[in-house]
């Protein structure tokens, strides 16, 4: 695999740490939609606007694993 090297740099270190960098799809699509609001809409920053848009990436992320566990696989 392509970033099998990074997969196992997640494996050597501490899990608080390797969730958000990508062990966990839940907690890397809350880091990648948390930090992905920030910077697009800086300037218009709505607290609601942004829990919701962390709160969608991270249920349509949940959604995409199970149509890919159940369908494909």
């Amino acid at each position: 695999m392509i970033f099998g090297w990074y997969q196992k740099l997640l494996l050597k270190i501490p899990d608080w740490l390797a969730f958000p960098l990508g062990a966990c799809f839940k907690c890397f699509t809350g880091q990648v939609t948390f930090w992905a609001y920030l910077i697009v809409y800086f300037k218009e920053y709505s607290l609601i606007d942004h829990l919701f848009f962390v709160s969608a990436g991270m249920f349509l992320s949940v959604i995409y694993n199970y149509i890919w566990d159940k369908c494909i696989n």
